[in-house]
């Protein structure tokens, strides 16, 4: 499959999954409340920063990165909420969070995979390509 069927596919699971929860969460929760305009601009900024540059982001890194190099990103988010929180909202950097951030990204660093950190640029070496197919094992359902 290729990248924009994916990116597509992707879409319209995330699609109708929210749509088949809808009417779940309208039953147990009830109508939503009334939206006045600090609540969609943040609904704005989470669907299309949050949300559409991640997911792009996601499948780039997919693109151009082994998928286990890839899958370390999600490990990111607290790093990038907590320095997001001392630079925009003011927050305290509190030691303990310093040492945290230092684990998480120890952690990312260390999480690599090996063939990734033996070569140094984060590129899986590409196997060689052979035109020949493989020797099959005969098979039991397999006319003798």
């Amino acid at each position: 499959m290729n990248t924009r069927s994916e990116n597509t596919s992707t879409a319209w699971q995330l699609t109708a999954g929210g749509l088949f929860l809808l009417p779940v969460a309208a039953g147990a929760e009830g109508p939503p409340p009334p939206l006045h305009t600090p609540a969609l601009l943040a609904f704005g900024y989470v669907a299309l920063v949050a949300t559409a540059l991640a997911f792009t982001a996601w499948f780039t890194g997919l693109r151009h990165l082994p998928a286990g190099t890839v899958g370390l990103i999600g490990l990111l988010n607290p790093v990038t909420g907590v320095l997001l929180g001392t630079a925009v909202a003011g927050e305290v950097l509190t030691v303990r969070q310093l040492c945290g951030l230092v684990l998480v990204l120890a952690g990312v660093v260390l999480g690599r995979p090996i063939r990734a950190r033996r070569h140094g640029n984060g590129q899986t070496p590409a196997l060689p390509v052979s035109d020949e197919r493989p020797a099959r094992a005969p098979s039991a359902c397999d006319p003798t």
